[in-house]
């Protein structure tokens, strides 16, 4: 009797020891499971974010390309408005080589639309979390801020030129013609003098200036390529992200 026994909770304890050790293989099969997962996901979120920032910097690099454009015009043109402001009443004292670079200045516009896709994709995106890097973050803050200041200032610009143009219609369209011809001919005197005797493009000139702040194209320009390169600095030189941008 004593050894049935003996032998059955012998069984008992296979039985019991046989449990343990396939639920201790279910265990460890869920937990490499879990780090395979969270692995995959660790890696997609990377990623996803090396893929973002990526779209965020070709972004970037348009809008640069479109300020340099942009910019190298509204220079040039807040130049000569300025030599037209001082010589006001003396315009022949400004060689004419000045004003034939740029004949077109009171009827040539140009509008700074930086596109901003990208960077509102990745904003409203979940990613913005895994993102650690938050300084990163609040600078691309502060450029995309900045480019609507440049944007919002060009604009202005604008208006102000188009309103000085529609408000000095008392000038006679017909010389105006006759007189842009002998610009063509590198004669400019006679036809900015005659611009420059309205009243509107007088204001228009005292004004503009004060439109833009100083250096406010390169200090853009220089916010950009900054950002581009912290966001460069991220991918550890080969276009991968560095650990930096992940939580």
């Amino acid at each position: 009797m004593t050894q049935k026994i003996s032998i059955i909770e012998r069984v008992k304890k296979l039985r019991v020891f046989s449990y343990f050790r396939e639920l201790s293989v279910v265990i460890i099969g869920v937990l490499i499971t879990l780090a395979i997962t969270d692995r995959i996901n660790t890696n997609t979120k990377r990623s996803e974010i090396r893929e973002a920032l990526s779209l965020v910097k070709m972004e970037l690099w348009n809008n640069l390309e479109i300020l340099e454009e942009v910019s190298t015009y509204y220079e040039e043109d807040i130049k000569l408005l300025g030599l037209f402001r001082d010589n006001l009443e003396n315009i022949r004292a400004i060689p004419a080589e000045s004003i034939l670079e740029n004949p077109n200045v009171f009827g040539q516009m140009f509008e700074f639309t930086p596109t901003k896709d990208a960077y509102e994709v990745l904003k409203s995106s979940v990613l913005m979390p895994y993102i650690k890097d938050k300084t990163l973050l609040l600078e691309l803050m502060k450029c995309y801020s900045q480019m609507d200041k440049v944007a919002n200032a060009v604009a202005l610009y604008v208006d102000l030129k188009i309103e000085s143009a529609h408000n000095s219609m008392d000038i006679d369209p017909s010389l105006l013609y006759q007189l842009s011809n002998r610009v063509e001919q590198g004669d400019p005197y006679p036809y900015f003098e005659t611009m420059l005797r309205s009243n509107e493009v007088r204001i228009f000139l005292r004004n503009a200036p004060n439109v833009f702040d100083d250096d406010i194209f390169g200090d853009l320009k220089q916010t950009m390529e900054i950002m581009i390169e912290m966001i460069d600095k991220g991918y550890q030189g080969k276009n991968r992200p560095g650990t930096k941008f992940l939580q």
